[in-house]
């Protein structure tokens, strides 16, 4: 973010976002009743416990928040099954596969603020719909995808764990409200769980769902978000060990066709490629 911890604070306060403080090191909050301590007020801000991160309350912020995990899959449970088979490995490809589902526009998912975590998932945020929407781990949106919405929290960008620092990827000028078919899937009365309808996406099938998945984000990828998109395609692949010479050119060719310069996508790829053989 740039700024010192303090900054920071108070300019997502300025967004509306209701903070409050987490205990040094941990995720816990540090004060009971957190969802009423949280606040906005610059007085609250300042006056920080030491060495405590932030919190915020999604609820009082008008925030819901997909939270892609980013977890070893048991392929032996059904529902970890189905998704094993179209090649995903966490929350973010099992979400590229629904978004791909439920809309029809080319767009992308990352057309939002996103937050990489330290295990190497995502936070996608959004402004709450007029429906209300309850924070959730059950899985509704598939497997390792959860929701954090009325009643939960997130740790907030730029705070620092043992495992890593919470960090923003990008950021749109406006924040979007959360897509009305996700609200829909959320706010339906639960039904038995089906297979997932199949789709072929327009991208080489040799390379595996998976990095096809991927390909159709970085093809879509909007003016000004393409690099990033690249490189969070590119280390979705290089942290499972999975980035072949196949695969990092059907990412270089998608990069290509959503216009990005070839020596900007090389030079990314490459990049990502140095600091995996260095891991």
């Amino acid at each position: 973010m740039g700024h010192n911890p303090a900054q920071q604070r108070l300019l997502m306060a300025a967004r509306g976002w209701h903070l409050f403080p987490l205990r040094p090191g941990d995720k816990r909050p540090a004060v009971a009743n957190w969802e009423q301590w949280a606040t906005t007020d610059p007085a609250k801000l300042l006056n920080w416990p030491e060495g405590a991160g932030v919190g915020i309350a999604c609820g009082p912020s008008n925030l819901v928040v997909i939270d892609l995990d980013c977890h070893t899959a048991e392929p032996s449970k059904p529902e970890h099954q189905i998704w094993t088979e179209r090649g995903c490995l966490d929350g973010a490809d099992v979400f590229t596969w629904q978004w791909h589902e439920h809309t029809t526009d080319g767009s992308s998912w990352a057309h939002t603020y996103v937050v990489l975590t330290p295990s190497g998932g995502g936070h996608l945020y959004y402004r709450a719909p007029a429906q209300q929407i309850r924070n959730s781990a059950s899985g509704r949106l598939g497997w390792q995808v959860d929701v954090r919405a009325q009643g939960g929290y997130v740790v907030a960008p730029g705070t620092t764990l043992p495992a890593g620092t919470y960090t923003p990827l990008w950021e749109p000028a406006t924040l979007p409200v959360l897509p009305e078919w996700i609200t829909a899937t959320l706010t339906a009365p639960k039904a038995a769980p089906q297979r997932p309808a199949r789709r072929v996406l327009a991208l080489p099938s040799q390379a595996g769902k998976r990095v096809n998945a991927l390909a159709h984000q970085v093809a879509t990828a909007a003016v000004g978000q393409r690099n990033d998109m690249l490189n969070w395609a590119v280390y979705q692949l290089a942290k499972d060990r999975a980035l072949t010479q196949e695969h990092a050119q059907v990412l270089f060719d998608a990069a290509k066709a959503a216009g990005l310069a070839e020596a900007e996508a090389i030079a990314t790829i490459r990049s990502a490629g140095k600091e995996l053989a260095a891991s």
